[in-house]
């Protein structure tokens, strides 16, 4: 998968539902020490599952594996969190597929 570090655009170009998994891998990898870098990368990579048009049930195993993939220190976790409430009510998430899946509490 490193080999797709430099392809970035590419693998954002895709439909293909494996480009957010190696994407998530990338970005996990990129953001070891980043914090911040990685909660906005995780709210990307969600708004990108959404917007993508996948099926619900793929939204939800995708977010649980970016949930295990980019893990966020707690106080992040609590941001993260706000934008998903957020990224709910931009994308008019009237059927419930972030706020049900991505809702830890």
């Amino acid at each position: 998968m490193y080999d797709y570090r430099d392809r970035q655009a590419e693998l954002e170009q895709s439909d293909n539902i494996f480009a957010t998994v190696v994407m998530a891998h990338l970005q996990s990898q990129l953001t070891h020490d980043e914090s911040g870098a990685r909660l906005h990368s995780k709210v990307h990579l969600l708004r990108r599952l959404y917007e993508r048009g996948y099926k619900r049930q793929h939204i939800l195993d995708l977010f649980r594996f970016l949930d295990w993939v980019l893990v966020l220190p707690e106080e992040l976790e609590k941001q993260f969190q706000v934008e998903l409430d957020h990224l709910v009510v931009s994308l008019n998430c009237c059927d419930g597929v972030l706020s049900e899946g991505c809702h830890k509490i």
